[in-house]
């Protein structure tokens, strides 16, 4: 009797047991197939991904050309970039030295002879659609082109896909998200799925900012420019400091200087008495008057 008691509850508790197993899987296997209807739901489809997608590109353009003058072009390619809406982000302007040489002309002075070369590098960022007007305009300053490349990357496919993949990231963070409030566990079990859900959602930023970034490229291109101008020469009399404290004048150097400098104060005796001239004349004028009262006083 007791065998068979025993046997009854044995059989009601695997009863209620598998009863629960089967009802676990069924809310599981539910949990999952909404999961894939939130994914499905949120993915376009093949059909409608075709229908959308709209070619995109980022066009990126590469030159180098000569100018007359460096810094006069740099400011017109300046000026035309902002006037059409872009703006620089590089601007490095360099002069190098290819040359120089020092000649003494006299003891105390050196003839300074350089020979350089001006260069700018810059980088500009001007809307897609005025980089035709920007170029046209930056064509004006060209004296002699090396090169010149433009080149257009077909980003629409990276853009979807960078799209579709914050999508799914944000819906796997949600799931994820859902199941910790929903569900009951450990404090392991929690903090592995907070883990999992942060690492989901910065999946999901990530991609928002490259998709940013592919929508900036595509709005506003990317020029680079080497401007340079032909190799100039420089010359300037300077300073022969090094032989400055050693210099000497001689006695022959000394007698002329002395002569030149009374000459040059005669000179300015005599140009003073010039200028003053009428003065002088009154005095003159007064004297011999003066004279010849005296000598009327004199005589008897």
């Amino acid at each position: 009797m007791k065998v068979k008691l025993f046997s009854a509850v044995f059989l009601a508790a695997s009863f209620l047991l598998t009863t629960a197993c089967k009802n676990k899987a069924a809310e599981d296997h539910f949990s999952e197939a909404k999961a894939v209807s939130e994914v499905a739901d949120t993915t376009p489809t093949t059909s409608a991904v075709e229908t959308k997608l709209k070619r995109e590109f980022v066009r990126t353009v590469d030159a180098q050309f000569e100018v007359e003058d460096v810094s006069k072009a740099t400011k017109a390619i300046e000026d035309a970039t902002k006037k059409f809406g872009g703006f620089v982000t590089l601007s490095n302007l360099q002069s190098q030295v290819i040359q120089s040489d020092e000649i003494p002309v006299s003891a105390d002075s050196l003839l300074l002879t350089k020979k350089y070369k001006v260069e700018n590098v810059i980088t500009l960022r001007v809307p897609n659609s005025q980089l035709d007007t920007v170029l046209r305009a930056i064509g004006k300053q060209i004296k002699f082109i090396d090169f010149q490349s433009l080149k257009c990357d077909d980003v629409s496919l990276q853009l979807l896909s960078t799209d579709l993949e914050r999508k799914r990231t944000a819906v796997a963070a949600n799931r994820i998200s859902k199941a910790i409030d929903q569900k009951g566990t450990k404090l392991s079990g929690i903090v592995d799925a907070e883990n999992e859900a942060d690492l989901r959602r910065e999946q999901t930023d990530q991609a928002l900012i490259n998709k940013l970034s592919l929508r900036d490229n595509v709005a506003f291109s990317t020029v680079t420019l080497k401007v340079y101008q032909r190799e100039r020469m420089q010359r300037e009399v300077v300073l022969n400091e090094a032989n400055l404290d050693s210099f000497q004048a001689s006695f022959g150097d000394k007698l002329f200087e002395g002569f030149k400098s009374g000459w040059n104060l005669l000179e300015g005796i005599i140009t003073f008495l010039v200028r003053i001239w009428p003065i002088v004349l009154v005095i003159i004028l007064i004297i011999v008057g003066y004279k010849k009262s005296t000598r009327r006083a004199e005589l008897p």
